[in-house]
C-alpha cells in the first residue's frame, strides 16, 4: 500500500510545531532563570501567581512537544496510533490563531479521509 501523498507535509508540520513550542518553552523558562525580571514587572505580591502561571505554561508546552514528536514518529511508522495522536495534535493546533488554526483544520480533514484511514489501518483498497 502506497503512503498517502501529503503525509510528509504533516510530519514536517508536527516536527516544526514541536520546535516552535520548544522555542516558546525556552522563552518562558527565562523567567525562572532570571526571577528579577518578574520582580521588575510589578509588586512582589504578584510573584507567586506569576510563578504558578509560568509553571502551568511550561507544563502545557512540554505536553504539546511530546504529543507533536510522538505523533510525527507514529506517522513515520505508519501506525494508527500516530494518526490518532496527530488528530489530537491538530485539535491543539486550532488554538494557534491564525496559522495553526488553518493548518489544524486541513490536517483534520486529511487524516479523516477514508483512504488515509485505510492506509494506517492496513486495509488494502480494491484499486490496488
Amino acid at each position: 500500500m502506497r503512503k498517502p501523498a501529503n503525509l510528509t507535509a504533516i510530519i514536517i508540520w508536527e516536527f516544526t510545531s514541536a520546535f516552535i513550542a520548544l522555542l516558546a518553552l525556552c522563552a518562558v523558562s527565562i523567567f525562572f532563570a532570571f526571577p528579577e525580571i518578574l520582580e521588575d514587572m510589578g509588586s512582589s505580591a504578584a510573584l507567586p501567581g506569576a510563578v504558578i502561571g509560568f509553571s502551568i505554561a511550561i507544563l502545557l508546552l512540554i505536553c504539546y512537544i511530546v504529543i507533536a514528536i510522538t505523533a510525527a514518529i507514529g506517522l513515520l511508522k505508519g501506525s494508527e496510533w500516530g494518526r490518532v495522536l496527530s488528530i489530537a495534535h491538530s485539535v491543539c493546533s486550532l488554538l494557534s490563531i491564525p496559522v495553526g488554526t488553518a493548518i489544524g483544520i486541513m490536517i483534520l480533514m486529511y487524516l479523516t479521509k477514508a483512504e488515509v484511514k485505510n492506509y494506517f489501518q492496513g486495509v488494502v483498497s480494491e484499486e490496488e
